[in-house]
């Protein structure tokens, strides 16, 4: 009887962490539909996060792509002695701004803003969740506020969820470069995705009972997936690398590139793919 009573306590145990394991789910995969799918029944006590680059957007411009990101840091690297700055760190900063407003992005996938628009048109709450610093870089003065235009401007809309909730800066996580939600986007500043949300929920007195995060890093998902258990929410990790399947109207071109950034160098403007290759054509470089 008593060799019963322990092996009872030890299925219980033993089934209770098996639901939590259950609860917690990783999915990889380069398909929108999967996405789909998922989020397909999912009821409004669920949180939907996306990350943006390479997830939401990508950029017209291959170089801009995650496959090329070196190739890119060592292009801006090389242009800092260029332009002006009281350190390296400013002057990384206003090359990048520079960068930023001269390229245009796209969506990863067409069918998104449809799918994000129905997700809130059936009360499902949706935030985007970016590794991204919210104040000045060069001469934006504002990436937080660059990027809800920008995606606006691609017919994806997060402010639609939380339309009562005012611009807020999470300086309990740090006191400089802290984190800021404003109309739909959550930007992390220097800390992690995971303690963003978190405080986010706090400062949005949300509870969800399910947390579905959209990732391209499985390392950001790592990080919202423990801060999601230690509030005992469910989650679900998605680790969604669609965005190597864009086609680009353009193959990427280290010559294009090195002439792209000598334009860039000697007059302060990135010349687009497209453009670059008329210029070159005109001067007879395109083959070389």
């Amino acid at each position: 009887m008593k060799l019963l009573k322990i092996l009872t306590i030890i299925c219980f145990f033993v089934s209770g962490c098996d639901r939590n394991n259950i609860n917690n789910q990783l999915i990889v995969t380069d398909k929108f539909e999967v996405i789909e799918k998922e989020t397909k029944n999912v009821d409004t006590d669920t949180l939907v996060v996306f990350d943006c680059d390479y997830v939401l957007i990508t950029f017209k411009d291959q170089i801009f792509s995650s496959q090329y990101s070196n190739e890119l840091k060592e292009c801006i690297e090389k242009s800092l002695a260029k332009f002006p700055g009281k350190n390296r760190a400013e002057k990384y900063e206003n090359v990048k701004g520079m960068v930023l407003l001269s390229s245009e992005s796209m969506l990863v996938d067409e069918k998104m803003p449809s799918l994000v628009k129905n997700l809130q048109n059936r009360g499902v709450k949706t935030l985007v969740l970016t590794k991204m610093d919210p104040g000045p870089c060069g001469k934006i003065k504002s990436l937080i506020d660059w990027r809800v235009n920008d995606l606006k401007r691609l017919g994806l809309d997060f402010s639609k969820s939380f339309i009562n909730l005012n611009k807020k800066e999470l300086v309990e996580l740090s006191k400089e470069n802290a984190p800021v939600y404003d109309k739909g986007i959550l930007a992390t500043g220097t800390a992690s995705k995971g303690e963003t949300l978190a405080a986010f929920l706090r400062y949005a007195d949300l509870n969800p009972k399910k947390v579905i995060f959209i990732d391209d890093k499985k390392k950001q998902i790592d990080s919202v997936k423990e801060a999601m258990e230690k509030l005992k929410i469910q989650f679900v990790g998605i680790n969604y690398t669609g965005e190597k399947n864009v086609k680009f109207d353009r193959p990427f071109s280290k010559q294009r590139l090195e002439y792209q950034f000598k334009i860039f160098q000697e007059q302060g403007r990135y010349l687009s793919d497209a453009k670059a290759d008329e210029e070159r054509k005109k001067l007879g470089l395109e083959n070389s």
